[in-house]
Formats: C-alpha cells, sequence, structure tokens
C-alpha cells in the first residue's frame, strides 16, 4: 500500500513541474520475476502476477513456453498484453517480456549472444519500446547472468555496462534493465556483493533503483538480492525512481513447489524530458 500511495505522490508532483516549463513526462511501472518454472505452480504465479495490475510490462526468467502461455492468457484480463521470447536457456530457463500493447509498441528487438559465454546459459533480451502515451522511446533489457561461474558472471557484466554506455552515447535514451542479476548482495549490508554489481554499474552508467525496504528476493539461508532493477541515463536527475520487493514475509519461502524460490519485485520509473507542446 505505501508503494502505490508514492506512485500517487510522485505523480502530482511531476504534474506540478510540467505544467511549469516545455517539460513531458511518462510514467512505466515494471515488474520482474524468477518464476522457476521447473519448480512452482504456474497457477500461483500468474495469481501473483494478477496481483499487481498497475505494472504494464514484466520481464519473466527461468521460464518456459507452457508458463510464457499461461501468464499472457491471465494478462489478457487485464488488457491486451502480447510476449516477446527469447530464444536461449534451454527448456526452462527462458526469459519473455510480457507487455500492454494497448500502451507500448515494440521497435526493435535483439539478443546480445555475445554476452552469452559459448551458448551455455542465457542471452540478454533486448527490446526497444515507443511509450504510445508519450511517444516517448526506452530500452527494456531482461538479464539472467551466470551462476555458478564467477568469471564469466563478472565478464557479462563488464559486457553490459559497455553494451549500455554505447547506446547511450548513441541514442541517449534510457535503459530499463531488469532480471536476477546472481550478485548475491547481502541485504543487511549492501557492500558484501559480488563484484558482478560493481563492473555493471562502473562510470555512473547503470544506476540501481534501490527498493524502499531492502529484503532478500531468494530464499536461502545467504538472505541475498540476486534480483535487480538497473536504469541507464545520461542525465539521472530527470528520473524520480522507486522500487519494492514484493511478499516480505518469512513464511512465503516455506511453501516449495507452489511459489517460485525468488521474490517478484516492482518498479515505478518516471522520466521528465524536454519536449514541444502544442499550444
Amino acid at each position: 500500500m505505501k508503494f502505490f500511495i508514492k506512485l500517487i505522490i510522485l505523480y502530482f508532483i511531476n504534474i506540478l513541474i510540467i505544467f511549469a516549463g516545455n517539460n513531458c513526462e511518462y510514467n512505466i511501472s515494471v515488474g520482474s520475476f524468477n518464476i522457476e518454472s521447473n519448480q512452482s505452480d504456474i497457477k500461483v504465479i500468474t495469481k501473483q502476477i494478477l496481483e499487481n495490475p498497475n505494472i504494464k510490462i514484466w520481464g519473466i526468467v527461468e521460464s518456459n513456453n507452457k508458463s510464457l502461455n499461461e501468464i499472457l492468457k491471465s494478462l489478457r484480463k487485464i488488457s491486451d498484453f502480447k510476449a516477446i521470447a527469447g530464444t536461449t536457456g534451454g527448456t526452462n530457463g527462458k526469459m519473455q517480456i510480457f507487455y500492454d500493447s494497448s500502451r507500448f509498441e515494440p521497435i526493435y528487438q535483439t539478443e546480445l549472444h555475445y554476452v552469452n559465454y559459448k551458448n551455455r546459459v542465457r542471452s540478454p533480451l533486448v527490446v526497444k519500446f515507443l511509450d504510445l502515451k508519450s511517444r516517448a522511446e526506452f530500452y527494456l533489457m531482461v538479464n539472467h547472468l551466470y551462476r555458478s561461474n564467477n568469471f564469466y558472471r563478472h565478464k557479462q557484466a563488464e559486457l553490459l555496462n559497455l553494451w549500455g554506455k554505447d547506446v547511450g552515447v548513441k541514442e541517449n535514451l534510457p535503459i530499463i534493465a531488469l532480471g536476477d542479476y546472481n550478485f548475491d548482495m547481502y541485504y543487511r549490508d549492501i557492500n558484501k556483493r559480488d563484484k558482478g554489481f560493481d563492473n555493471l554499474v562502473q562510470d555512473a552508467v547503470f544506476h540501481w533503483i534501490r527498493p524502499n525496504i531492502l529484503y532478500p528476493t531468494q530464499c536461502s539461508k545467504h538472505k541475498s538480492i540476486l534480483d535487480f532493477f538497473f536504469i541507464s541515463a545520461n542525465n539521472p536527475a530527470n528520473f524520480q525512481l522507486n522500487s519494492e520487493v514484493l511478499y516480505r514475509y518469512d513464511q512465503y519461502c516455506s511453501y516449495r513447489g507452489y511459489y517460485s524460490d525468488h521474490r517478484p519485485i516492482v518498479a515505478n520509473v518516471n522520466y521528465l524530458y524536454s519536449c514541444k507542446k502544442e499550444k
């Protein structure tokens, strides 16, 4: 509830700023969820997703074809959702994007296969969207980095940093990056984390959209944050950002076989940008 109250407050603050000058604003509510498709109940997963009807784009990892169909069928109860599926990750490790097509239009998509070492894990799934409401463009990238090999995970983070830097220079468009990064950040001390995090945010190319309340995103004794939202932008002062880890209670991890072993996270991005207003 507090998360949605903050969204309302941010919305009215932005309205005041917009009317004060030649600024336009767009707001994007995004969700990220490692659904652990081979060990969770898809009926439970779709119920959790539908409990967040304000989310207009979902980035999903560790999915499969059956999960894609079930999630899409559920989301179409809310609006005209469509799906974009990655091609890597094997049977149960796929990455997928679900978006409300009444609000967003994909104008370019790709997979960064060179980030996927010898095609052993997953290639980042990248889509360039047009916001049909504001006419603003932005990138959305879903990641699931290497778990079992620290060296290659760190290298993946370096390559993503370079890619974000290149896109920022060439296009000056925001990149919303989400997913399971396996950075093993201890939620009570964020300085205890994997080197990959620092490789990704180096030179302030990416900025972590830090949750309002830090909480483990995975069920394990390590109490780690593995799932993140990042944003890449040349002028981060133009953004108002917040995110939240959902289902912050210990019992969540007791229902193995029903819930995923990851908690979903949601983020809200308010972006102010220069535009020409009609008189």
